[in-house]
């Protein structure tokens, strides 16, 4: 445990029990039983790290992924897009927010369910440090952001978005 610090996350599955630990919090959970215990440091970063942990290992299990990204709701449909620290989901988000409703600035879950994807208002934001609603809507579309001098919409095709997906979804430090 020495080597283990305050950022790195580390994430253990073995003999029906999870564990996720990192230098601020360690939770153990038995996956059979549903009990568990979380030691944290009192600090609200370190619970919405361990959340966002914990959401990282979950949703794959259930058909999903969280994504890093910003999620606007359009006429019913959730648009997701992804992209790095930096590439301007907030920026995105903050000009969005004046017509639609934001499901989050930093992190959408995804899920698919009875053959279609859907996305959901997540308790994960960054810059804008809205309040979460739980909500879901159908998605419309996932569109990789990045910073450019221009603003355009480029088709990646089914090949390119698909080896991209996986960096998409969230890694916790």
């Amino acid at each position: 445990d020495s080597a283990l610090t305050a950022s790195t996350t580390v994430i253990s599955e073995e003999g029906g029990v999870l564990r996720l630990k990192r230098g601020d919090f360690d939770c153990v959970l038995n996956l059979k039983t549903g009990l568990g215990s979380l030691k944290a440091a009192p600090r609200v970063q370190t619970f919405d790290s361990f959340l966002r942990a914990f959401y990282s290992w979950l949703l794959p299990r259930g058909g999903g992924l969280l994504i890093h990204g910003a999620g606007i709701v359009k006429r019913g449909k959730a648009y997701v897009f992804p992209g790095k620290s930096g590439a301007g989901k907030s920026t995105l988000s903050r000009l969005a927010a004046r017509k639609h409703f934001l499901l989050s600035d930093e992190l959408v879950p995804v899920r698919g369910e009875g053959g279609k994807f859907y996305a959901y208002g997540s308790p994960f934001w960054g810059e804008l440090q809205c309040k979460g609603k739980n909500r879901r809507f159908p998605l419309g579309g996932i569109y990789k952001i990045s910073k450019a001098a221009e603003n355009s919409v480029k088709d990646l095709g089914s090949g390119a978005a698909l080896g991209v997906r996986l960096s998409w979804s969230f890694e916790p430090e």
